[in-house]
């Protein structure tokens, strides 16, 4: 007999085999032991995850001779028939190559007989979400009232391609990814099984390398047993990943907590010699800072290293990096490396930018903390080797800033008394490295004052931008006040677009601010059916109101001129309008 994959020998065949899914699994065991089977069920999730194998183990229960608790014997014939693909109620069809309406009208005509041996007609239908529209419509009256002998079971990995007719007429179950401890799990007892000896270390990345799916770990599995003759190791995956290393990863985030940006330099240069992708070395960076934050950030027993799916040398030394770091230091890393991600391009550039990020955060001093304040001290940013300095006599220390000692004598309840000969002034927000405080105060300095009027709002808007001013004027206001702007428009208007926008509601609301220093809340909603007749005045609909008004009385005062009466009286009363056009 010829060899058979794992992914095939360990598909589950009972629902307590399948992993991960225990809340789609109870929810199946419950209807059928209760009788309310749905007659129509959609298994949606990624590649990999089971949704193939829990139609299969539903059709099994549905049909199971010797069902337990909801759950198929796996040992009847109808089992075995189904287990086997050689069941005669029991159709499987694939959605991507039995698309069209042709096809499923040829279903629908089998649908009214009834099953040959067994209690229920299962069809299952794979990759549903490749049917055609004019097919989803043909199935509709079917799926709606189907022969109570019926039951359709659905599977798609893109449950949004699905027409909203079809699911909601089906009881839909989000399959979800397996976690890497899950999946590590399961493959260790595969491996026991197979008595196939491993590493502990090697499981992890088995697990990671099937990103959720545990057929596709499964079969990388295979490929990592028949590379090592028979056996799972660390050093024999590396031949078949990603060359970059973990212990390189925490070594150079090791030297960005130390600040140390030589060995930083160092290390880069050494990742482009290896030929690493950097775009896979800054992922991977910010992939073990984001590891190094839980286990600084979390309880020990709530992140483990087969929770993080790393090794136990990898998840002590990121232990170690945390104990000796700030709260939120890698935190700040790993958002200074998603950034960094973002800007790299594939070219030979990477290099440098990514070098450039890792001076950067090097060379940043940051902020100091709360303690550093009190004691008058500043970190440096990078810890430098003690400089001998020449003797000098001793002078009496200084006295700290006059900022600390204030705050102590406010804690204390009590006043610092003047000094005229005390220590220098005490430094400033800037000096400090509070500067988001001056920043702030400098922005509401700068601005306008706030305009009393929303009509002086937008015209002072259209001073400084006249083309974005034009949407403004078909808004219908709702409140206005230093506090709260709230705005009405027509869905069918222009302005709708792109007011309804929440970014660019951010965008005006942040305009707003430099300009007249608008710290509220600005908010554009769709006018209601039924309450046109109680929106105010657009300035829009008010300047086509003074415009009317005043060809109306322009025509008028024309037609009483004795001028206009003589060319009335001359012509007969022939002349029934006269049209008069604004002379520009």
């Amino acid at each position: 007999m010829s060899y058979q994959p794992l992914a095939r020998k360990y598909r589950p065949r009972k629902f307590s085999d399948l992993i991960g899914q225990e809340a789609a699994t109870q929810a199946l065991c419950n209807a059928i032991k209760i009788g309310r089977e749905p007659a129509a069920v959609i298994f949606s999730g990624v590649r990999g995850i089971g949704k193939t194998t829990t139609a299969r183990l539903y059709a099994k229960a549905l049909n199971c001779e010797q069902p337990e608790a909801g759950e198929p014997c796996g040992k009847c014939n109808s089992c075995s028939a189904i287990a086997g693909g050689y069941h005669e109620d029991v159709l499987e069809i694939d959605g991507a190559s039995h698309n069209g309406v042709d096809e499923v009208r040829a279903l629908k005509e089998t649908v009214s007989y009834v099953p040959h041996r067994s209690r229920y007609k299962v069809y299952i239908i794979d990759e549903v979400h490749m049917l055609s529209i004019s097919a989803f419509n043909a199935l509709l009256k079917t799926l709606e009232e189907p022969p109570p002998h019926v039951i359709f079971i659905f599977a798609t990995t893109e449950l949004q391609k699905v027409p909203q007719t079809i699911v909601g007429r089906c009881q839909t179950f989000y399959l979800q990814k397996l976690s890497i401890a899950l999946t590590v799990q399961r493959i260790r007892e595969i491996l026991t099984l197979e008595k196939v000896e491993f590493e502990e270390e090697a499981l992890a990345t088995v697990a990671r390398e099937g990103h959720g799916s545990m057929r596709d770990a499964l079969t990388f599995l295979d490929q990592a047993i028949a590379l090592g003759e028979g056996k799972l190791s660390k050093a024999g995956l590396a031949k078949i990943v990603s060359s970059i290393s973990g212990d390189a990863i925490i070594d150079l985030l090791g030297h960005l907590t130390r600040k140390d940006g030589e060995q930083c330099i160092e290390a880069i240069a050494k990742m482009d010699q290896a030929g690493w992708d950097f775009t896979e070395a800054v992922e991977e960076l910010a992939r073990y800072a984001r590891h190094g934050f839980l286990c600084s950030s979390l309880d020990k027993n709530s992140v483990s290293a087969e929770f993080l799916g790393i090794g136990e040398d990898e998840y002590q030394r990121l232990n170690q990096i945390g104990a000796e770091l700030k709260q939120f230091e890698l935190n700040r890393i790993f958002r200074t490396f998603i950034k960094c991600r973002q800007d790299l391009d594939g070219s030979d550039l990477d290099r440098f930018v990514f070098e450039n990020y890792c001076l950067e955060w090097c060379l940043d001093p940051g902020f100091p903390s709360l303690d550093e304040l009190l004691s008058g001290q500043k970190s440096s940013p990078t810890p430098k080797a003690p400089q001998k300095q020449p003797s000098a006599p001793k002078e009496k220390p200084a006295n700290k800033p006059q900022f600390v000692n204030a705050l102590k004598e406010f804690s204390n309840g009590g006043e610092q008394k003047k000094n005229p000969q005390a220590a220098p002034p005490s430094p400033s927000l800037d000096e400090l490295g509070l500067v988001k405080a001056s920043q702030i105060h400098q922005e509401q300095q700068q601005a306008l004052p706030f305009p009393e009027t929303w009509e002086a709002l937008v015209a002072l808007w259209r001073s400084k931008k006249p083309l974005e001013a034009r949407k403004f004027e078909e808004v219908h206001l709702k409140s206005y006040s230093k506090d709260k702007i709230e705005l009405e428009v027509k869905p069918e208007s222009l302005a709708a677009k792109d007011l309804l926008n929440p970014e660019m509601q951010r965008s005006i609301r942040t305009a707003l601010k430099g300009l007249c220093g608008f710290f509220g809340s600005f908010q554009v909603t769709v006018i209601e059916k039924g309450s046109e007749a109680q929106l105010s005045e657009s300035i829009l609909e008010s300047k086509n109101r003074e415009r009317s008004q005043l060809e109306q009385t322009w025509i008028q005062e024309a037609k009483d001129h004795t001028w206009t009466q003589g060319i009335i009286a001359g012509m007969q009363g022939q002349l029934e309008k006269v049209v008069l056009k604004e002379q520009r």
